[in-house]
């Protein structure tokens, strides 16, 4: 059915709607036929343009094949082309021969109207329809009537100052559907925007969009939508696709004395429901009068268990009205009728009250946010929440609401003083609900808690709690199993004998600040904690104890100061099962605990970051147990003149001691960061640690990752590491100005650097990376049994040695580790070196003055160990020496590496048991090998040393052997042999192309070949 219009004369007296259709009726007689409507198509689109007032009928016969009919005698003018026919005709013929994506429908004039008829078949193109009111003709008009159904994707939109579905079904599949009753302004007539009567309109998987205004004329009952006479509204789904249904609606505004302009307004036999999607309905009712609600359901609403995510079912009506006497503008009216039910979504019923007096009693005669008749409201899974600036309930509430999880009522007296006393304890306790509310958050009383003493302590047993206040003054425990939430601002210890207050519940919100001298203990028992206001920033708690919780959430920041009297050892406890820590809030401060400045006991799933940890004797944070996924990031600790650590890691798994992205400054400790025990998951990231004493000590760490943190001016060691370290690696770290940029101290089973991992040490640098000449340092010191300990890919630079192994047995020094600039050694090893081994490194000694370091690799009385190998050999270049062998060497070996443009290539001085094999010595200023002393068992074997100044120079060196070696194109001798060579042998070797080749005469003892 039509919407009604009435048809009066203008005011300036212009022909009624009547005696227009008259005379133009006149005119038509002179003509055969009218062209009053348009069409084009262009790509796979196809327009149509109503000019005139008109009907036009649309249907579908399925497949691609529609029928648009013009009423009357009205045709159509445009260009035919296959599968589409009408020009000249008042039938627009649509056959699947045409490739067509989308109609487009809407008009040039008013008094226009879109039908959509009964179908026979589906639609499967886009359909548009966007009809606007042009000036102040007839209203235009959509409507639908019989079956409209889209298949797959195709999408349906009609946008017109009124649409009308009536006896009707309208579908889509998983294209949208779009029903807009509302073209931006109201229209000035009697019209509401949409109406469904006697229909079904759903879809199976597609967007679903409605939304309705009323006009604005004399009359009343102008709603935005009004679903009606056993009516369906329904959004489905496609099993992943859940898309919201949202049903929006303004009432129009009567000149006169109308009533009852509703925003959306459903009957008692109607629905708006979804099989699992978020049903989202917005009212608000007319500007006049009474009666006009912004949502007045007497029937249901309700979301299904389909969606296996997050959704929820919405209500949110404005009450409209004016004049002094008015009544009835609720925001949103819900009739003993109603059904408002979820299975999963939750339930957030919000009214703002239009003009009225507000009463609390029936009848229902103010103008209230909700009026509650008694209505069924349940969310099986969910929350409900019913939130307004006023209340007006029926007859009886009990058993009206249910729910599995929190039920909010937001209502009080304005001023009350609540006292949570003996008596108030005891009444709460008689209280059957699931959640109890204490408190109006729009009408803020103060609530007073007595002592513990007094009888003030509550314990209500499974009913949450909600306490609103402007202050809330707790002085004793409040213990219940349900959940607590604490709306307004808290005061720990209201006179000077209170006693400290712990609260215990299923979970806990504080979502204004709280103060207090005072120790504040929150158990939620695995439930969760939510601090919305400042903790302690007005006067900071003595300490914070957090017990299990299924997330902790502080939006502001926390201080906390430890000196207060009474103050636990441990500011901040986060203990074991706290979990989804929120703490991000920038200004947060703990200071002068006697413990820890935070602990954390194991918690998963937290941020942590925005503290400043100063001055806490023990450490900044202490974290053990099982954290997964979670992360410690932007704070500052500073241990001042009372700190010992920065941060203890003790055993904790899955933590982040700062991200890829954000990290901790430590400074002023004994030592920055103290890791030990199993640590699998967890890492230490982007951190700066300046000026403490040790940066990092790693204490039998397992599965530790140390990744791209600034180790900077840390007096003793960068990073100490000790123990077996079984999986833990050292990548990405900037090592600068500390005495020892590494130190292992029998760390085993430790990784430093890696593959395009590699860490710079720089330990003789100062804060912006300028060389101290005169800083003593090692970038990397190692000691002790290292078995499984691997030095790889690290970049060890402008440190007076880059490398100093001191009886470091089982470590290994492999793959691409670059040694520059290191002014007086590459690499130094001494001591029982067993199983150490030093392979494909670059070890460049050029200095940034244009001179050599001293040495490339110093051996001294180091035994057990391989420098080089097969394919495994060192580049060793532009040092004063290669590489220096001295004292006893036995077991050791020097094979296969590259010594390059060094002043002297290898030196040996009284060097014993030493293998030198296979190695390349070229372009040595002076001499390839020079050796000198008793170098007892020490053989010179494979090598090849040429194109220096001299190869080999055997300067009163005993008890050595020469042999297979190549040398060829010295500038000066190939082999030079002087002084006492007693137990020498140099033979076998070639020796071509030099200088001289061999020149052995002033050589004492030994046996020298001759050429």
């Amino acid at each position: 059915m039509l919407p009604h219009f009435h048809r009066r004369s203008s005011p300036s007296g212009s022909p009624t709607r009547g005696a227009r259709r008259r005379r133009r009726l006149a005119v038509e007689a002179l003509e055969d036929r009218r062209l009053l409507a348009g069409f084009t198509y262009s790509g796979t689109s196809l327009s149509v343009g109503l000019n005139a007032e008109t009907q036009l009928s649309v249907t579908s016969g399925g497949s691609g094949n529609y029928v648009l009919s013009l009423s009357g005698s009205d045709t159509f003018t445009g260009t035919d082309t296959t599968g589409l026919t009408g020009n000249g005709l008042a039938t627009l013929t649509v056959t699947n021969a045409l490739s067509l994506t989308s109609v487009t429908i809407n008009n040039s004039v008013d008094g226009t109207t879109v039908a959509f008829a009964g179908s026979t078949g589906s639609y499967v193109d886009d359909f548009t329809v966007s009809l606007t009111r042009i000036t102040t003709g007839i209203v235009p008009a959509a409507k639908f009537s019989g079956n409209t159904a889209f298949a797959e994707a195709a999408r349906l939109s009609v946008t017109a100052p009124t649409i009308t579905v009536s006896s009707a079904t309208v579908s889509t599949t998983t294209g949208s559907l779009t029903l807009a009753g509302d073209t931006g302004v109201a229209v000035a007539s009697a019209v509401t925007g949409l109406t469904i009567t006697g229909s079904t309109v759903t879809t199976a998987g597609g967007a679903m969009t409605l939304s309705g205004r009323g006009g604005n004329a004399d009359d009343g009952s102008l709603r935005g939508i009004a679903i009606v006479s056993n009516s369906t509204v329904k959004a489905g789904d496609t099993g992943s696709s859940f898309p919201t249904l949202n049903v929006t609606g303004l009432g129009g505004t009567s000149s006169t004395t109308g009533t009852g302009s509703d925003g959306v307004f459903i009957d008692a036999t109607s629905s708006v429901q979804s099989t699992g999607s978020s049903v989202v309905i917005k009212g608000t009712g007319g500007a006049a009068n009474d009666g006009n609600r912004g949502i007045t359901v007497l029937g249901t609403v309700a979301t299904g268990s389909s969606n296996p995510s997050s959704a929820e079912l919405s209500l949110n009506g404005t009450g409209g009205g004016s004049g002094a006497a008015a009544k009835d503008n609720s925001g949103v009216y819900l009739a003993s009728t109603a059904k408002v039910t979820s299975n999963t979504a939750s339930i957030l019923i919000t009214g703002t009250g239009g003009v009225g007096t507000t009463s609390t009693s029936p009848p229902a005669v103010s103008s209230p946010g909700l009026m509650l008749d008694s209505p069924t409201i349940a969310a099986l899974n969910n929350s409900v929440t019913l939130k307004a600036d006023s209340f007006t309930f029926g007859s009886s509430t009990a058993g009206v609401f249910s729910t599995n999880s929190n039920l909010n009522v937001y209502n009080a007296k304005l001023g009350q003083v609540m006292r949570l006393n003996a008596t108030a304890a005891s009444q709460l306790t008689r209280v059957v609900a699931k959640n109890i509310v204490i408190g109006d958050p729009a009408n803020l009383p103060v609530i007073e808690q007595d002592k513990a003493a007094a009888g003030g302590a509550i314990a209500i047993g499974a009913p949450s709690l909600t306490v609103n206040g402007s202050a809330i003054r707790l002085r004793a425990d409040v213990t219940n199993s349900g959940t607590q939430t604490w709306n307004g601002p808290v005061i720990l210890g209201a006179d000077a004998d209170a006693a400290d207050v712990q609260l215990s519940a299923s979970g806990i919100t504080l979502a204004n600040t709280v103060d207090g001298a005072k120790n504040l203990t929150l158990l939620p028992t695995g439930g969760a904690v939510r601090m919305e206001g400042a903790v302690g920033g007005t006067t900071p708690l003595a300490s914070l104890w957090v017990g299990p919780a299924s997330t902790v959430t502080a939006v502001k920041a926390i201080r906390i100061d430890g000196s207060a009297t009474g103050a636990r050892a441990d500011g901040l406890t986060l203990d074991a099962g706290a979990n989804g820590v929120a703490m991000q809030a920038a200004g947060s401060s703990i200071a002068n605990c006697t413990g820890n400045g935070m602990r954390i006991n194991g918690s998963s799933g937290s941020k942590i970051s925005g503290f400043t940890l100063t001055k806490n004797t023990l450490a900044g944070i202490q974290a053990t147990g099982v954290c997964t996924g979670s992360t410690i990031t932007g704070n500052k600790i500073d241990g001042g003149a009372n700190g010992s650590n920065g941060v203890i890691l003790d055993g904790v798994t899955g933590l982040a001691l700062g991200t890829a992205s954000a990290g901790n400054v430590i400074g002023g400790t004994k030592v920055g960061i103290v890791a030990k025990g199993v640590e699998t998951g967890t890492s230490i990231r982007s951190n700066a640690i300046l000026a403490n004493g040790t940066g990092l000590s790693i204490e039998s760490a397992s599965n530790l990752t140390v990744d791209a943190n600034r180790f900077i001016e840390n007096t003793q060691q960068g990073i100490r590491a000790t123990g077996i370290d079984t999986g833990t690696t050292l990548t990405r770290n900037l090592i600068r100005r500390s005495p020892y940029g590494v130190y292992l101290d029998g760390a085993q089973k430790l990784t430093v650097g890696g593959s395009g991992l590699n860490n710079i040490v720089a330990a003789g640098t100062d804060s912006v990376g300028n060389v101290q000449a005169a800083s003593t340092s090692s970038g990397i010191f190692a000691t002790g049994i290292l078995t499984g300990t691997k030095i790889i890919s690290n970049s060890i630079v402008d440190n007076n040695v880059g490398i100093q192994l001191t009886s470091a047995r089982g470590i290994v020094i492999n793959g691409g580790n670059l040694l520059y600039r290191n002014r007086s050694h590459g690499i130094v090893v001494t001591g029982n070196s067993l199983s150490t081994t030093i392979q494909r490194n670059v070890i460049d000694g050029a200095l940034p003055d244009g001179t050599k370091a001293g040495y490339g690799i110093y051996l001294l009385s180091a035994t057990q160990m391989l420098v080089g190998g097969a394919g495994a050999g060192n580049a060793i270049y532009s040092n004063t020496v290669g590489i220096c062998a001295t004292g006893s060497l036995s077991g050791s070996v020097v094979y296969g590496n590259s010594i390059l443009n060094n002043v002297t290539g290898i030196v040996i001085s009284s060097g014993t048991g030493l293998i030198v094999s296979i190695n390349d010595i070229s372009g040595s200023t002076a001499s390839g090998i020079v050796a000198t002393g008793i170098n007892t068992s020490t053989t010179l074997t494979g090598n090849a040393i040429h194109h220096g100044g001299n190869g080999v120079v055997l300067d009163g060196a005993q008890y050595m052997a020469v042999t297979s070696n190549r040398i060829h194109t010295n500038r000066a001798f190939g082999l030079v042999a002087r002084g006492v060579s007693a137990g020498t042998a140099a033979v076998g070797n070639t020796i071509i192309a030099n200088g001289v080749n061999v020149q052995t005469s002033t050589a004492v003892g030994g046996t020298f070949q001759k050429k």
